[in-house]
């Protein structure tokens, strides 16, 4: 639903194995959290206590998944949390260019009834010594904000992908302004 001003709500979904990655989701959720209606963080084995307190500190709602060794049943699962209109996907070692565009596509994303937005995720990078990126080794384009209606569902144990559910009136867009790295 729309909020009060009239604007689509998106919620951030991520899962984070357990407190040995809280440094790399500090580090992309700074990249995010000003763009997001909510933060739902769902950690998957033990411990958390540091993923907790960052949990409170972001204002996100946390919860717990038993991994069970199939990143679908994961995400999916983190996906059901989001009560937002569109959920935006995110790993905890991915970081944001642009993301202040991410509003803007979230928006002509319900004007237009897109289900998908796919944006440049640079999956593999070169960086020099002040982490900037020297080379893209490896760039593909993956859908970062979907709309919340069931329409897709992660498949797959390891190599997980999100699938349509249904191919009636789905839209997928391609958006350049925000990339993932």
């Amino acid at each position: 639903m729309p909020n009060i001003k009239g604007e689509s709500s998106v919620g951030l979904a991520l899962i984070i194995k357990d407190d040995s990655e809280a440094l790399m989701l500090r580090r992309g959720l700074d990249s995010i959290k000003n763009y997001v209606d909510k933060i739902y963080l769902t950690g998957t084995q033990e411990p958390q206590e540091e993923i907790k307190k960052i949990a409170n500190e972001y204002g996100a709602i946390w919860s717990f998944y038993k991994w069970d060794k199939n990143f679908s049943n994961a995400r999916n699962f983190s996906f059901s949390q989001v009560k937002e209109d569109y959920v935006l996907w995110m790993d905890c070692d991915d970081v944001w260019q642009n993301a202040e565009q991410i509003r803007s596509l979230v928006r002509d994303a319900y004007l237009y009834n897109q289900s998908a937005v796919f944006m440049d995720y640079l999956y593999m990078v070169d960086l020099d010594e002040h982490g900037n990126i020297r080379e893209i080794v490896i760039e593909h384009k993956r859908e970062r904000i979907i709309k919340n209606d069931g329409t897709f569902k992660w498949v797959g144990k390891l190599h997980e992908t999100l699938i349509e559910q249904h191919s009636e009136n789905v839209v997928k867009v391609y958006r350049p302004e925000v990339k993932v790295v």
